[in-house]
């Protein structure tokens, strides 16, 4: 960059801010900010939308992230209601919760999809596909951010955008958290699980009834419940000694996971993939559940858990998974990650309107700022940590067992499904508490 080009950077940044990573996180993030009257660009590595089964929770705080962006009304139109869930040991039933606000099961890509329109109502240039971002560069008042283009004929050419703060939301893989140098600690809680989503018709409810996938098996509410069971949008778990197995209400649908058991806990490549992902999914949902089902195809991840440190440096925050990456088991991260940008975007549009000299001027960040950035650090921090202890304990409570721990765990299970537990349990399972906090 010239000595011009930089003098220039420094007085009239190109954008207010800039977001690194077109997903669910980065989009909101521009879509709040862009509503706020900013200018905002987005930088995403993918062209499209990544069409692969990933996260499908949305907890009520998320949701009230979604009515702010303007998209919550088309996202319930097109999810299913998750009102109440139940756990169990095959056919027996050790107890269920009702929610005081449903989870919305709406898959991932949809999401994205929603939000990418609402960005494009905001403004049809904001969202640059293709962009692979290689390198920032702090200066004084803003930061340059270095990216090529990989659908151009000369993907090698290197092009450059300067803005005022820079949000790295692009993933647990993060190139902005590289370039900042920040470390990636890990945290406690690992596991392997194998998943696939299975189109059906809409469920019946009733012992030895339909899966909702045209399978039999146990139903999705026991007769001991009666009127008073979970309602048919509903999550269930089955806590075997093999591991556990859930299955979760889609539109359309039901997502099955399965806990999986490695032979040797030191060595990952063990996992399945291709159709025996999906042979490993079928056995151990009929092993565990009683069901029959027959997935096209599965997928098996490991869930690990991390956290970077520091999230905040100079002009350039990181977001999302980019910033804490958790068990997907429980679906903490999304909400996490949603919740987080919005208090970030309100965060940086303060930040921004409070300079002395106003916009685009090297003068606007003072220490005032750099402390409420630095407080929406320790939140997010402190959030971060908070659900990767409750991941960490459903990793825990999912884990094969012997016959003693098996019956200890179920009489556990029994205990928190009775009040006053009950109501808590729930209200942590919704994530009632990252709302308050």
């Amino acid at each position: 960059m010239t000595d011009a080009a930089v003098n220039a950077a420094l007085t009239h940044p190109e954008h207010d801010v800039a977001v690194v990573g077109g997903g669910p996180v980065g989009v909101l993030a521009a879509v709040l900010l862009a509503q706020r009257g900013l200018d905002v660009v987005v930088l995403e590595r993918r062209v499209g939308i990544w069409d692969r089964p990933r996260a499908i929770g949305m907890h009520p705080p998320a949701l009230h992230v979604l009515r702010q962006a303007g998209v919550l009304d088309r996202a319930r139109s097109a999810g299913r209601p998750i009102e109440g869930g139940s756990a169990r040991d095959r056919d027996r039933v050790l107890g269920s919760l009702r929610f005081e606000e449903a989870v919305l099961s709406l898959p991932q890509q949809e999401l994205e999809r929603m939000l990418r329109d609402r960005l494009a109502a905001l403004g049809a240039d904001i969202l640059r596909e293709g962009a692979e971002v290689t390198r920032l560069e702090q200066l004084d008042g803003a930061v340059a951010v270095v990216w090529r283009d990989a659908r151009s004929s000369n993907a090698e050419t290197e092009h450059r955008l300067t803005a005022r703060y820079v949000i790295g939301a692009d993933g647990v893989r993060s190139a902005v958290r590289r370039a900042i140098g920040a470390e990636w600690r890990r945290l406690r809680g690992t596991a392997a699980y194998v998943m696939a989503d299975v189109e059906s018709p809409e469920p019946s409810i009733g012992r030895s009834s339909t899966l909702g996938d045209g399978s039999s098996g146990a139903g999705l509410d026991g007769e001991a419940h009666g009127a008073a069971g979970p309602p048919l949008e509903s999550a269930v778990l089955w806590f075997d000694r093999e591991g556990v197995a859930e299955s979760f209400a889609l539109p359309g649908g039901r997502r099955w996971v399965a806990r999986l058991v490695p032979p040797h806990r030191s060595r990952p490549a063990w996992l399945p993939s291709g159709q025996g992902a999906a042979s490993a999914l079928a056995t151990a949902i009929h092993r565990r559940t009683g069901a029959v089902i027959a997935p096209t195809e599965a997928s098996t991840f490991i869930a690990r858990q991390h956290l970077a440190e520091p999230m905040v440096k100079g002009r350039v925050v990181l977001a999302g998974d980019a910033a804490h990456e958790l068990s997907p088991i429980g679906g903490q991260g999304m909400a996490l990650g949603l919740v987080g940008a919005e208090r970030l975007s309100r965060v940086i549009a303060h930040a921004l309107r409070s300079g002395h000299s106003g916009p685009g001027t090297s003068d606007d960040h003072s220490d005032d700022d750099d402390a409420t950035l630095a407080t929406w650090a320790a939140r997010e921090r402190r959030h971060a940590l908070r659900a990767a202890v409750q991941a960490e304990f459903n990793m825990a409570m999912g884990r094969a067992a012997g016959p003693f721990m098996h019956a200890l765990r179920s009489a556990a299970i029994r205990m928190l499904a009775l009040p006053p537990l009950d109501r808590l349990l729930a209200r942590a399972f919704t994530l009632r508490w990252l709302a308050r906090d």
